[in-house]
């Protein structure tokens, strides 16, 4: 269902310039090959056992946001600028 509703949320703006990839918080063969694609994900784990968002631009990424109704207001700040 989170991931759902970050979809429906991403779908709805128009956002050219973004890059959205969910990484399961369960290990698994999803998990390990996108891991193995892009490996600096690996330390990108959720918090609490709550989806959460790694927001990253260029080569670093800000502290994680915990929880959909924090996840969605930050997605829509950052997409307002």
């Amino acid at each position: 269902p989170a991931v759902a509703q970050v979809q429906e949320f991403l779908s709805s703006r128009f956002t050219p310039n973004l890059v959205w990839v969910h990484l399961p918080a369960e290990e698994g063969t999803d998990r390990a090959a996108r891991v193995a694609l892009m490996p600096w994900l690996s330390s990108h784990t959720a918090q609490g056992g709550q989806p959460t968002l790694y927001l990253c631009s260029g080569r670093s990424c800000r502290q994680p946001v915990v929880g959909m109704e924090a996840i969605l207001a930050e997605l829509d700040a950052a997409l307002a600028k």
